[in-house]
């Protein structure tokens, strides 16, 4: 279990993954919890008219960043 508390929504939050397999996030997610760094996933959806994507990103706090990545 992660010692932080989950990042505030009204804190800076910064991407450290990204991917358009959610399993492959999940994973990444996993192992930054179990580094005591919390994260959110979060959908990446583009509409489909401006870009047929869609992924998945995790954000964490922005002092956790060089951590993560």
């Amino acid at each position: 279990m992660a010692t932080n508390p989950k990042p505030d929504p009204n804190q800076k939050l910064v991407r450290v993954f990204d991917t358009e397999q959610e399993p492959e996030a999940m994973v990444v997610s996993g192992l930054l919890e179990s580094q005591g760094i919390d994260c959110e996933v979060t959908a990446l959806d583009a509409p489909q008219d401006v870009m047929p994507i869609g992924g998945t990103v995790i954000l964490g706090r922005e002092e956790d960043a060089e951590k993560s990545r």
